[in-house]
């Protein structure tokens, strides 16, 4: 029922997220679900890879420097870091509030920005019929798994430094 319900609501939904796959792995962890209803999905995370595929990273924080000007509160500043790195729920509801609230702020205003860049350097299309429809597939295949054949590998793992050693 959960799953039916959530497919209609999704249906008409049009969400934005930062590295939409890591995130909706997270939400099905939690509520302990398999799959994910389908939904009209904008990764912040992608475009910014498509405009800077240099980066080997990306930040919400970058992109909304780059995009609307503005630096977010960083988490580290919030938690701390190391042994006195505090957990969400040691903070009062207001900080996470007000740190929730900048992150959302910032994902709205990257929308237009991003997809204008998207349009100027002609990846739109690359992004909407290759890159988005991808997220979906890469997160049913990271909970599908794959199987391994453990005998095979260690046998071909043998093989291989066999190979290698008669290269040295």
């Amino acid at each position: 029922q959960l799953i039916h319900g959530l497919s209609q609501l999704a249906a008409s939904l049009n969400v934005g997220m930062f590295d939409g796959k890591s995130q909706l792995r997270g939400i099905l962890t939690a509520l302990k679900m398999k799959e994910m209803p389908r939904f009209e999905l904008v990764d912040d995370y992608v475009l910014a890879y498509l405009l800077d595929s240099a980066k080997d990273k990306y930040t919400l924080n970058d992109l909304a420097v780059a995009y609307l000007g503005t630096a977010l509160p960083l988490e580290e500043h919030l938690l701390g870091t190391g042994k006195n790195k505090k957990d969400w729920d040691q903070l009062d509801d207001e900080q996470v509030q007000s740190f929730l609230f900048g992150e959302c702020q910032a994902l709205l205003g990257l929308h237009q920005p991003m997809n204008e860049a998207i349009v100027a350097t002609g990846m739109d299309r690359l992004y909407h019929e290759l890159e988005k429809p991808l997220i979906f597939v890469l997160l049913d295949m990271e909970l599908a798994g794959i199987k391994a054949d453990r005998n095979y590998l260690d046998t071909f793992s043998v093989m291989l430094e066999a190979s290698l050693s008669e290269l040295v």
